[in-house]
């Protein structure tokens, strides 16, 4: 269970204890929130528009914690006024920018 906060700050918790799991705090004041199918990254869409990306979890590396979890990844772009996610591919996303439609697998 992700909660996304208008300060910028995202809470996740465990079920079904709803105990805390980790803070992630935005470097934006996000519009929207949305998680790919298996909630290893987050899309943030930010009030002016601009879409970033924050590494949630890593599936399959292991019990020690990379150091890039909770990190905003590097990929933007500007004018982004929707996103949505592949519900079966954790990679392939689809934003509406402007009047266009732009498909992407990973971050390319």
């Amino acid at each position: 269970l992700m909660i996304g906060r208008e300060s910028g700050t995202v809470l996740r918790y465990t079920l079904p204890e709803i105990k805390q799991d980790n803070k992630y705090t935005l470097r934006c004041k996000p519009a929207e929130l949305s998680l790919n199918c298996n909630s290893t990254r987050m899309g943030i869409i930010d009030a002016n528009g601009t879409l970033t990306f924050l590494e949630v979890e890593i599936k399959g590396k292991g019990t020690a914690k990379p150091n890039n979890i909770g990190q905003h990844l590097s990929f933007e772009r500007k004018d982004v006024w929707d996103m949505k996610w592949s519900e079966d591919n954790p990679e392939l996303f689809a934003i509406m920018e402007k009047a266009r439609m732009y498909i992407f697998r990973g971050l390319e």
